[in-house]
């Protein structure tokens, strides 16, 4: 028993560490790139302007193109810091949170899962590329998982709840967290709650709160389908598009290369190990689908904040279907004591490849300057933006200033 204790704790000292080791890495890259002038008004400035200004008063801000109230949270830190170190304190908190399963996965998964998941590559630009609230999404969707793993369903729905609200997208994969748990974890309860709670959330919040304080959207009594319009000229017709349309469709998306790219790098990076576990996936419908539905390369673009929905259920998935590509390599009648250094060569050599990481290609490529090492290093260009702001902007408040460039 004593034996046993002391793995225990071994396992979670190492989990820590882990822990620990990744978060302070991305949250000092990531405020170095602030602090040198390298973080953008899309979006980072975007989410510094409106916490400061909800902490001013404008509470409206919550709903400014996206319904996101649990930006009052970061708002608050305005009301406790001295406003130039919030953006820093803002960082360093994305930094904890989309880092946190690292403990949970070693405890409950191993090495493995944990090795993978620092190694994904949506986990480096989730922290790397500004701030995007979006980043809630990982340790929500974390929590509602392990929750339901270990029967605490009450929880696991909370986390769901709690999922809805970081952004409209969410709420919708939070009805499909609800439909997980009702259809194939068999939580009729809890998962009805969910399913039937995000839904009158998502409906209250898209249709009524958009309409209210994002009146832009609208065009002649119909939501704007914007990035979508390939598809039809309502979401109506959109639905009615891919439901008795799928082959044209799937043949648009995979006839795109760039779209192919996008699926090919999320799961492949993974060795296609959470196809396996396509259960669990099904969380992952909605965010898959708005994302390379859409006609903005963004969203499907594998170096943006998209993915962040997607991070955690690809993790849990190729987790929980190592054991069967074990089996399947057995049955390929490969040798079974190289099947871990074959995947963990592949998971480093994607990540060298694709991940923007002290180790990753991306880091030492110039034509990547914006995740090239240059930019977190002090330098001659940083220095004489910094003397043009203090000569020529005034610190007077109640003047307004107009900038012509992407600079935050």
């Amino acid at each position: 028993m004593q034996e046993n204790m002391n793995l225990y704790t071994s396992m979670k000292n190492l989990s820590w560490i882990f822990y620990l080791s990744i978060f302070v890495l991305i949250a000092t890259m990531s405020i170095l790139k602030y602090l040198n002038l390298h973080s953008t008004v899309f979006d980072m400035g975007i989410y510094i302007n409106n916490f400061y200004m909800i902490s001013e008063g404008y509470w409206e801000r919550l709903f400014l193109s996206h319904i996101q109230p649990l930006g009052i949270f970061w708002s608050l830190l305005y009301t406790i810091l001295p406003p130039d170190t919030v953006p820093i304190f803002i960082l360093i908190g994305q930094a904890a949170l989309l880092t946190l399963p690292i403990i949970g996965l070693y405890q409950h998964y191993g090495l493995t899962p944990t090795i993978a998941f620092i190694l994904y590559f949506p986990l480096w630009y989730n922290g790397l590329f500004d701030f995007h609230i979006d980043h809630l999404a990982v340790p929500f969707l974390f929590g509602f998982l392990m929750m339901e793993k270990k029967g605490a369903i009450g929880l696991s729905v909370l986390f769901g709840f709690l999922l809805a609200l970081v952004k409209e997208i969410f709420a919708i994969q939070a009805i499909f967290c609800g439909i997980y748990l009702l259809l194939i974890k068999k939580h009729r309860i809890g998962g009805i709650i969910l399913t039937v709670g995000s839904s009158i959330y998502f409906f209250i919040s898209w249709v009524y709160l958009n309409n209210y304080f994002n009146p832009e959207i609208v065009i002649n009594n119909h939501m704007s389908v914007g990035e979508y319009a390939w598809l039809g000229n309502s979401f109506l017709n959109i639905f009615l598009t891919i439901l008795t349309k799928p082959h044209w469709v799937l043949g648009e998306i995979f006839t795109d290369t760039e779209r192919l790219k996008y699926l090919l790098y999320l799961f492949g990076a993974l060795g296609f190990i959470p196809l396996l576990r396509p259960s669990i996936l099904l969380i992952t419908t909605p965010i898959l689908a708005i994302s390379i539905l859409s006609e903005d390369p963004k969203h499907y673009g594998f170096t943006h904040h998209y993915s962040a929905g997607l991070l955690t259920p690809i993790i849990i998935a190729f987790a929980e279907g190592l054991p069967k590509a074990k089996e399947l390599w057995g049955h390929a009648k490969l040798k079974k004591k190289w099947f871990q250094p074959i995947l963990y060569t592949g998971l480093l050599s994607c990540h060298i490849l694709l991940s923007p990481s002290p180790i990753g290609r991306k880091f030492y490529n110039l034509k990547t300057w914006n995740y090239h090492f240059s930019i977190y290093v002090p330098s001659d260009r940083n220095r004489m933006i910094k003397t043009a702001i203090k000569t020529h902007i005034s610190p007077d408040s109640n003047k307004v200033v107009s900038v012509q460039n992407s600079i935050n």
